[in-house]
């Protein structure tokens, strides 16, 4: 449950894939005139034709059971012409994490992404893709975002988030959803008042979501239809102050601390 959002989030950056099928960009290159050789293997690519994405999250799970809190960083390698495409790190294709100078090895999981467990006190972080002993992409960040408890409540009609800001950070809502379901019967909906997410910037520490203006429904009609229902919110904070140094376009980064709060309408 800790990493519920974190892949599809990979999506939602345009970094990487969650769901939904893949075709093949007419983004213009140096990777993208040679040949594709439709592989799973890093090894079987040259460097060009490659995308390596990351992201650090500070990531936070409130509201129903015990809070619960990891920092990781997840690695991916893309195909640049197809970003859903899977490719796993093979042959001397390998990413390099340091926290304060020390490498953090990845967890083993068998999958395309690479988890990295690190501290969220560290006071630089280096991200290296390595061919080798070629630095394919490198980059570095400083001052990461803190992270952040969300106290939620449901008032009949909305749902109502309260938070701690913190200096120099930035906070943005992402797609809040409603889920509710009734034997083989289930209700799926998110929301967003704008096109992109990072647009939803929440000043004050506080947000209030009605019913009827997010989700075009009321609880009475829910409950008329469904058992049960559920809202899962996720906001993001970002530091204005940090420090993001990166060494190629082959690499995108993003830094963030990430609280998701699930509620219990009924």
């Amino acid at each position: 449950m800790m990493y519920r959002n974190m892949f599809c989030l990979f999506g939602i950056l345009g970094l990487a894939a969650c769901g939904g099928g893949g075709s093949d960009s007419g983004t213009t290159s140096a990777g993208n005139s040679l040949q594709d050789p439709y592989s799973s293997n890093s090894s079987d690519y040259q460097p060009s034709q490659l995308r390596s994405s990351f992201i650090y999250s500070n990531s936070t799970i409130t509201g129903m059971g015990s809070p619960q809190n990891a920092t990781t960083i997840v690695g991916k390698l893309t195909y640049e012409r197809n970003s859903e495409r899977d490719v796993y790190l093979t042959g001397e294709d390998r990413f390099v994490i340091l926290v304060d100078g020390v490498e953090v090895l990845p967890e083993m999981s068998g999958s395309s992404y690479y988890t990295f467990n690190v501290s969220e006190y560290g006071n630089n972080y280096e991200i290296t893709w390595y061919r080798g002993d070629d630095v394919i992409a490198q980059s570095s960040f400083d001052f990461v975002p803190q992270a952040f408890d969300i106290t939620s409540t449901y008032d009949g009609s909305a749902m109502n988030y309260t938070w701690s800001e913190q200096s120099n950070h930035i906070y943005t809502f992402v797609y809040p959803s409603l889920y509710c379901t009734k034997g083989n019967q289930s209700f799926n909906m998110s929301y967003s008042p704008t096109d992109d997410w990072r647009d939803n910037v929440v000043e004050g520490g506080s947000l209030s979501l009605e019913l009827d203006a997010a989700f075009n429904t009321s609880e009475s009609t829910l409950r008329s239809q469904y058992d049960s229902c559920d809202s899962t919110m996720d906001i993001i904070a970002t530091r204005s102050d940090m420090t993001l140094v990166n060494s190629s376009p082959n690499m995108t980064v993003s830094v963030w601390a990430m609280t998701t709060d699930t509620q219990n309408i009924f």
